[in-house]
């Protein structure tokens, strides 16, 4: 087949390896394309890490410690202001992950495993400052996105700026809803 197989832990005697490591297959062709076979949904995550992280290593777990608002204690002062807004996402995150399917949850925990056990594999390969505490939590903040003040205020003035268009839409109490033009102020009086 041109692929050479290999498990997730390699370097892990299989009595040590994590039961996701266990249930699953690595496999790269030729090319070093991975093809994962796994018993379920939490261990193809678990997979997927695996080989994100031998593809990416640390710009995937840069991205989970920013998911976190975490990468001024990386990086310092310069990364405070994305780490606020990060942190605003992380907590949200942790207030709605139960809302997720199940399987969505599963597939977010195995993901994480997966980090956590390269991290484990591969200490010498990372920054010192890597831990192998990843959560489900993480990847889901990581995964939550909205748009930045940049781009809000770049659609708010889009909006503003055509006068012709009958209908806009209007933010009440976090909800943004379609609404006539007439009645709003003019762009004239809008900042």
């Amino acid at each position: 087949t041109g692929c050479a197989g290999f498990g997730a832990g390699p370097s892990l005697p299989a009595p040590e390896q994590p039961e996701l490591a266990r249930q699953v297959e690595i496999r790269r062709t030729t090319f070093g394309v991975p093809q994962i076979l796994a018993e379920n949904l939490r261990a193809a995550a678990f997979a997927l890490a695996y080989v994100q992280l031998e593809d990416y290593g640390m710009r995937v777990i840069s991205g989970m410690q920013a998911a976190r608002g975490r990468m001024a204690e990386v990086q310092g002062t310069g990364g405070v202001a994305a780490d606020a807004r990060n942190r605003r996402r992380h907590a949200r995150a942790a207030e709605t992950f139960h809302l997720l399917q199940e399987d969505t949850r599963e597939a977010y925990a195995g993901f994480a495993a997966g980090v956590n056990h390269f991290i484990r594999q591969h200490p010498d390969e990372l920054a010192d400052w890597v831990r192998p505490d990843f959560t489900a939590i993480d990847l889901l903040a990581r995964d939550i996105t909205w748009p930045s003040d940049e781009a809000i205020d770049a659609f708010r003035r889009r909006i503003i700026a055509d006068p012709a268009d009958p209908v806009v839409l209007v933010e009440t109490g976090g909800v943004w809803q379609r609404a006539p033009r007439s009645g709003l102020a003019s762009p004239a009086r809008c900042p």
